[in-house]
């Protein structure tokens, strides 16, 4: 290390592992969203609502330094997916046909929480701070609760 200090003249940044991001996430997001009345426990969490349920999920990149969370609404009914029925308190927002990436500027946009070189509880501040806003909320309620009838298109 002060061979890297003397060589570059700089000190490497320490890297924010996986274990401290998830524990400020459980220390400082979770809690939050409980109040919000979402149930459940990492990385799944539900909100059961009038009519529906609104649906996360946290995902942490296989590379590691980065995670996203998806957000989702299904019928208080289930969701009839590919794979079978699931019951709405069992069901999770990647078995929806349509998701919402928390913190993404665009519709159906791609947003991770970089973690890697970051003070983990000001990232964990971060995501719950996008988890708050109204926006995300009203724009997952435009979003289809049921996969497609006749099941998912695939390759055309």
């Amino acid at each position: 290390m002060s061979f890297i200090k003397s060589w570059f003249g700089v000190q490497p940044k320490r890297e924010t592992t996986r274990a401290e991001m998830d524990e400020a996430i459980k220390r400082l997001v979770v809690p939050e969203l409980r109040a919000m009345g979402f149930k459940g426990s990492m990385p799944h969490l539900r909100r059961p609502a009038d009519g529906h349920y609104d649906l996360l999920t946290f995902q942490f990149s296989k590379w590691g330094g980065a995670f996203c969370v998806e957000a989702a609404r299904c019928s208080s009914s289930g969701v009839n997916s590919p794979l079978g029925c699931i019951p709405a308190d069992k069901a999770k927002a990647w078995d929806m046909p349509v998701r919402q990436r928390v913190g993404a500027d665009l519709r159906f946009g791609d947003h991770w929480f970089k973690f890697e070189n970051a003070d983990p509880n000001a990232i964990a501040r971060q995501a719950l701070a996008e988890l708050g806003k109204p926006s995300l909320w009203e724009m997952v309620g435009t979003f289809p609760k049921e996969w497609p009838k006749d099941g998912p298109k695939i390759g055309g």
